[in-house]
């Protein structure tokens, strides 16, 4: 158990400290709140015992901030006589317990106790509950590419995992699964870290990695404590590891067989005690024929490879996933759209999805924005990207119905000709823009759209 004590007075806070590492705990000070709020960013912290009355940053702050930040923290607050209304105050801003000075060490002792017993059961109850309700719902639909993984997750639960490389193309959702995959593990009680290669700086990850010790570099100028320390006794979850720089796979590559690894200018090896997921969205086979990925490193992640479906692969759960959106949506917006109809459904389920989860999530979004309040989801309603592909079928080839225009044979204007028919559309709705999109098969969004482009070049056209 890890506690930072926060007190301005010296001799409480050294009489209190030296009490708890005589009871077994690790402790760390601080002086002031903004100290505090340091040693919260840089340390790695279970319960938290806050004086409230400080100089530089009172203790009311420091929760305020710690609750804006969302650190999931125990906060035990110390108060002085008279301060009862300031203890309420801390109480609300999530402190769970206040004592009131002067205070004993065994009066501490038997607080952190019952904190460290009531955090014990809750646990216990949140695994219980999470159990029962099962965070595959997490995952919404029932194609049989889902159903092959639910498989694999099966054979790998309870089970010391090695390690396991999601692969998929954006959008598909392996963070999601890195999380399930994490929550159905031995490791599920620990933390769950995500790192994404991709954006981390080149002279930057390995020290974000491994951390480093104080003067190890011009800039160090206190220990910190890398990702691989952190996740200890959890799950670490290494995104887009294909961009990973070659000087640096040699590096995770070491880590990944002894098992070990050892802070920038440290002397002593660390153990590596974490569950290790990483994810890409590239062939990393093709990367390693061209030199771009280690091979060596390739086949120690690709212990247990799982390949995630792109959405078209999933056209059955098209229906699901968008009214799961639009549930969320409804709430978010405070809208009533109750639902997607057949043929726009059908449409949906015809595009190629590029984007995969997220398009369709983001599609679901800009419709309830700009196109509807209420009711379903229709065909004009979607964007004439999704329309113009409608004739997409299941072998990818292009497949044309009968046209009722027949291409002249010394052609046509085509900006003109739907110059023409715009305002044609305009004039028979009487301006109204949803009707006026329909007789022209677009959603209202691209019909008003062009409709402006068009106007906006020769106002005249409207009169």
């Amino acid at each position: 158990m890890r506690i930072l004590i926060c007190d301005d007075e010296e001799l409480i806070r050294n009489m209190l400290k030296e009490y708890l590492i005589s009871s077994g705990y690790k402790v760390s000070i601080a002086t002031d709140g903004l100290d505090c709020l340091h040693k919260l960013r840089d340390l790695l912290i279970d319960i938290l015992i806050l004086d409230l009355k400080m100089p530089k940053m009172g203790g009311i702050q420091v929760l305020k901030v710690v609750r804006d930040r969302k650190i999931n923290i125990k906060i035990l607050v110390l108060t002085g006589f008279g301060e009862i209304n300031s203890a309420i105050e801390a109480t609300k801003l999530g402190a769970i317990a206040f004592l009131q000075k002067p205070i004993t060490p065994i009066e501490l002792v038997i607080q952190l106790k019952k904190t460290v017993l009531k955090n014990t059961l809750s646990r216990r109850l949140n695994n219980f509950t999470s159990n029962i309700t099962s965070t595959r719902k997490q995952l919404i639909g029932k194609s049989s590419a889902l159903k092959n993984f639910y498989f694999k997750l099966d054979r790998m639960k309870r089970l010391n995992l090695p390690n396991i490389l999601l692969k998929g193309k954006s959008g598909t959702g392996k963070t999601l699964v890195a999380n399930i995959i994490h929550k159905e593990s031995l490791n599920k009680n620990g933390l769950f870290v995500e790192v994404n290669c991709a954006t981390l700086p080149y002279n930057l990850v390995e020290a974000e990695l491994f951390g480093y010790e104080k003067g190890a570099f011009t800039d160090a100028k206190q220990s910190k404590k890398g990702l691989f320390e952190i996740a200890n006794g959890g799950t670490i979850f290494l995104d887009e590891i294909g961009d990973l720089a070659l000087s640096l796979q040699a590096k995770l590559l070491q880590v990944l067989e002894s098992r070990k690894y050892r802070k920038i200018g440290g002397l002593i090896d660390l153990k590596l005690n974490a569950v290790l997921i990483t994810a890409t969205n590239k062939d990393l086979q093709k990367a390693v024929d061209k030199g771009e990925f280690r091979s060596d490193l390739f086949h120690r992640l690709n212990v247990i490879p799982i390949v995630l479906p792109s959405l078209y692969e999933r056209k059955s759960d098209i229906e699901e996933l968008s009214c799961y959106f639009i549930n969320e949506l409804n709430k978010k917006f405070s809208k009533e759209i109750t639902g997607i109809s057949s043929s726009a459904l059908k449409v949906l389920k015809n595009y190629k999805w590029p984007g995969n989860i997220r398009e369709l999530k983001n599609l679901i979004e800009r419709i309830m924005i700009l196109e509807k309040d209420n009711g379903l989801i229709d065909i004009i309603d979607l964007p004439n990207e999704i329309i113009h592909n409608k004739y997409v079928c299941s072998n990818s080839k292009m497949r044309l119905n009968n046209s009722s225009f027949i291409l002249p044979d010394n052609g046509i204007d085509l900006i003109k000709l739907e110059n023409d028919l715009l305002i044609q559309a305009f004039r028979k709705s009487n301006g109204n823009y949803s009707h006026a999109a329909k007789l022209l098969g677009v959603s209202r969004f691209v019909f008003r759209y062009r409709l402006n482009k068009l106007f906006e070049n020769n106002i005249n056209l409207i009169k």
